[in-house]
């Protein structure tokens, strides 16, 4: 028996859409420590409890907002051979550098942190062949958050600058590191490899 395929809901794919937008407009206008989740419906013409439908708080807005960007981050970092992506990452970053100093500062930078730990998490999990006993994976979780939380500071060092580079020589710094970190744990008893 053939089942239906469900179509997504369009006025849901809608309402989170603009929730999204009126979220990154604000942040941008006004800072993330300003946001409300009622600015927010405003600013989306949208109900409070319409928000609440599709997000927890504002926190788990800044997570959809900037999830895609991370994601790519951990994956490009964790590749074997450089394809400029970390480095249009970088120029991204840059190109936004306004917005990106508001989101990697105080407790939205520790929120970034995290995210990015879970992005290169997922990562490494979804490798074929890479099964762990589970009592390593906190040393795999360990080794993400020390690169997530060294590469968030080095985002913001730049963005803010604090350390004068170019794009392209952050984009190296982040791969290079993704490569000495993610080897590095081979004396834990375990193996975290990029592709080689």
């Amino acid at each position: 028996m053939r089942q239906k395929r469900l179509k997504p809901d369009k006025r849901a794919i809608r309402s989170r859409t603009a929730v999204v937008a009126a979220f990154n407009r604000l942040m941008f206008e006004e800072g993330y420590d300003s946001l409300s989740v009622s600015a927010i419906a405003t600013a989306a013409n949208v109900s409070r409890s319409t928000f609440y439908q599709h997000f927890r708080n504002c926190d788990a807005v800044l997570s959809q907002s900037i999830g895609q960007l991370f994601e790519r981050l951990a994956c490009a970092c964790l590749r074997a051979t450089d394809d400029g992506e970390v480095a249009r990452l970088c120029q991204h970053f840059w190109d936004g550098r306004r917005l990106a100093r508001a989101i990697l500062a105080g407790r939205q930078g520790e929120l970034m942190a995290a995210l990015l730990t879970d992005k290169l998490y997922a990562a490494l999990k979804a490798r074929p062949g890479r099964r762990r006993p589970a009592r390593e994976e906190w040393l795999v979780k360990s080794v993400c958050v020390h690169f997530s939380w060294g590469s968030i500071g080095l985002l913001s060092a730049w963005l803010t600058g604090r350390l004068p580079a170019t794009v392209q020589q952050v984009a190296s710094v982040l791969r290079s590191v993704a490569h000495v970190v993610f080897a590095a744990e081979a004396p834990l008893g375990f193996t975290v490899s990029v592709n080689r």
